[in-house]
């Protein structure tokens, strides 16, 4: 069954085809052992080009962007860290105004190392591995009174989380994430085995790229074209192998112990993966973004609502260069922002989209 979704940039309308995921196991409904696919070829690129009026240009007393890396969207503010200037900012989506700036350092209104940031329908959350401990602020970007040193934290990643649970790093040393309480001493949940035992390599393969929602959690290797679905509760619901020319031409060494004590490289299927508005957003390298209504309830029905790339100039031959490093990226309903390495940019695109039943 094909449906056709309608998307609009600008006053421009674009018509983009979506594809139900393919079923590849021989169960239906959410059983673990259901294997869906997903071809991404299936679906044709739409090209958006950058304009210098799509650059957000930051106001105030501290302008300076170098190495874009979280961008959170909320309410009437933009979170922004830069991972090589100050460490967070808080800014105005009207007016690009820098109307809050906090430094680096141990104090509690500094950060040492930004490693995550993640809003829920009550607070943002504010992961900083540097000093062990997860901030909250509420939507105006002000920070909370309460700044909470964790444990659980402490030489570990906030990687996304809910209104009840975040996502971090196991310290569990056979799994590899786990789903963690938000606001109670809950044991934590332990996710996703180790695929290699210790000592085999390639250990790279033992990273993950996370995003959850409050409807769905969604967990990766690095390396693997295979996405895992999960519940809230830490349940596997299913999985999703994906296909494309572009991850057809990654070499990777094979997922198998191998008899070496030197790190083999390992390249990235994907960049990073994150659930936005209950769609998961995969982003592959080469600023390729692919977006995914995923249905929990009926996987098979679950569609590609678009590919995207964007085009930054092009040459007097014709040729588009395009945006190639995109490091995070939110959106709010109406705009789509991005946080872009090597432009040092952040990007904000006018992006509505309606998926027709």
């Amino acid at each position: 069954m094909i449906v056709l979704s309608d998307y609009r940039f600008y006053t421009a309308m674009i018509c983009v085809t979506c594809l139900k995921l393919g079923c590849t196991g021989t169960n239906s409904g959410t059983d673990i052992n259901t294997n869906y696919s997903l071809d991404l070829d299936d679906t044709s690129f739409t090209d958006i080009f950058l304009g210098i009026e799509n650059r957000l240009e930051l106001a105030g007393s501290d302008t300076i962007v170098v190495s874009p890396w979280y961008i959170t969207v909320v309410a009437g503010v933009i979170f922004f860290h830069d991972r090589s200037a100050t460490p967070l900012r808080i800014i105005d989506k009207k007016t690009h105004e820098v109307i809050r700036s906090y430094g680096k350092g141990k104090g509690p209104s500094e950060f040492g190392s930004i490693n995550g940031i993640s809003a829920n329908q009550y607070q943002v959350l504010v992961s900083d591995l540097g000093n062990s401990r997860y901030s909250y602020f509420d939507h105006n970007g002000e920070m909370d009174s309460m700044v909470v040193n964790s444990k659980v934290l402490a030489g570990d990643y906030l990687f996304s989380a809910n209104d009840r649970t975040f996502l971090s790093q196991s310290t569990n040393p056979d799994f590899l994430i786990q789903l963690n309480s938000l606001y109670s001493d809950n044991e934590p949940i332990f996710l996703k085995e180790k695929i290699i035992p210790e000592g085999y390599q390639p250990a790279a393969y033992n990273r993950t790229f996370n995003s959850i929602s409050n409807q769905f959690l969604a967990v990766t290797n690095a390396g693997i074209p295979v996405i895992d679905i999960f519940d809230n509760d830490g349940q596997k619901l299913f999985k999703i192998q994906v296909t494309s020319d572009e991850i057809q031409k990654i070499e990777n060494p094979p997922v198998v112990p191998v008899n070496v004590q030197n790190a083999m490289r390992v390249n990235g299927v994907f960049s990073f993966l994150k659930i936005i508005r209950d769609q998961l957003y995969i982003i592959q390298p080469g600023g390729i973004i692919n977006i995914i209504d995923i249905n929990t309830e009926d996987p098979g029905s679950s569609r590609i609502v678009g590919r995207f790339r964007f085009i930054l100039e092009t040459d007097d031959q014709g040729q588009h260069h395009y945006l190639t490093m995109i490091r995070d990226l939110d959106y709010d309903g109406k705009d789509l922002y991005i946080a872009a390495l090597r432009s040092d940019s952040i990007y904000r695109i006018a992006f509505a989209s309606k998926v027709e039943p």
